[in-house]
C-alpha cells in the first residue's frame, strides 16, 4: 500500500472513531520516523474536524516522504553472481564515484564477458580516473590499454599497480591478464598464483592460474588450481570446459 493510500485509510478509521459515544479516538502521530499511538478525548463538536485535519496532515506527510532505495549489494554477493555467470545481475548495478573499486572491476569484467566493450571501457575508465597514487588507477589503465590492443603497455601499467598495491589480489590478477593477452603464459602463471595467494577465495585467480599452467605444460599445477576453482565456483560457466580438460589429462 502506498503512503497516500495509508493516509486515506487512516482518515476513514479516524473519522469512524470520532463517532464513538465518548468521542475517544486512537490517533497516530509521527515521531522520529515511527508511528506512535496517542489516545485523546475532545468535545463532540470539535473532534471530527480535528480528526480530519490530522488525517490530512498525515496523508500529506507520508506522500511527501522520499522513497527508500534498496541498499547496493556487497562485494561478496556480487562476486558470487559473477562466479555463477549471472552477469545480467552484475551489470545492472549502478556505479558512482564512491563505488568500491573492486566492485567496478567486477562489473567491467561482466560487461566484457557479455561482449559489451563500450560499457566495460566506461567502467575501466572510471578506475583509470582515480589518482595516480592509487593502485586502482593503474589496474584500470592496464585494462584500457589491453582493450586498445597494447599488451606491452598494459603490462607496464599493471606492474605499477602491483608495486603500489601488492596486497590487492586484483592488481596481480590484472598483471596476469596483461601477460596472458600478450601470450606470455610463463609470466602470467605466477602473477595469477600471487593473486590467489593474496585472496585465496578469488575463484578466477585459481582458474586463470590453472589455464596458464595448462598453456605451459605444467599439468600438475594446472590440476591443483582447476580443482580449487571448481570448489570455489561450482556453478561457473567455465565448469564444463575445465572438467573436460581434467578428464582428458587424467586419461593420458
Amino acid at each position: 500500500m502506498t503512503p497516500v493510500h495509508v493516509g486515506r485509510q487512516l482518515a476513514v478509521n479516524l473519522t469512524a472513531a470520532a463517532d464513538t459515544p465518548n468521542n475517544r479516538v486512537g490517533c497516530l502521530v509521527q515521531r522520529d520516523h515511527g508511528l506512535v499511538a496517542v489516545a485523546q478525548t475532545r468535545p463532540h463538536g470539535v473532534m471530527p474536524m480535528l480528526t480530519t485535519l490530522l488525517a490530512t496532515a498525515l496523508t500529506t506527510s507520508l506522500a511527501a516522504a522520499p522513497a527508500q532505495t534498496a541498499a547496493a549489494p556487497d562485494l561478496a554477493t556480487v562476486r558470487q553472481w559473477f562466479e555463477a555467470g549471472q552477469d545480467q545481475q552484475v551489470v545492472a548495478i549502478k556505479l558512482n564515484d564512491d563505488s568500491d573499486p573492486a566492485l567496478i572491476f567486477l562489473v567491467a569484467q561482466s560487461h566484457e564477458r557479455q561482449q559489451q566493450r563500450a560499457q566495460a571501457r566506461a567502467a575501466y575508465d572510471r578506475l583509470a580516473a582515480r589518482p595516480q597514487t592509487d593502485p586502482w588507477h593503474f589496474i584500470g589503465r592496464s585494462a584500457v590499454l589491453l582493450g586498445d590492443r597494447q599488451p606491452a603497455q598494459g603490462v607496464t601499467a599493471a606492474e605499477q599497480g602491483v608495486r603500489l598495491g601488492p596486497q590487492i589480489a586484483d592488481a596481480h590478477l590484472q598483471l596476469g591478464l596483461a601477460y596472458g593477452d600478450g601470450g606470455n603464459w610463463a609470466q602470467a602463471a605466477p602473477a595469477f598464483e600471487a593473486a590467489a595467494a593474496a585472496d585465496p577465495l578469488l575463484a578466477y585467480a585459481h582458474y586463470y592460474a590453472g589455464h596458464s599452467y595448462y598453456e605451459v605444460g605444467r599439468l600438475d599445477l594446472m590440476a591443483k588450481f582447476f580443482e580449487y576453482f571448481l570448489k570455489l565456483a561450482p556453478n561457473a560457466p567455465e565448469r564444463a570446459n575445465v572438467e573436460s580438460i581434467m578428464r582428458t589429462v587424467r586419461g593420458r
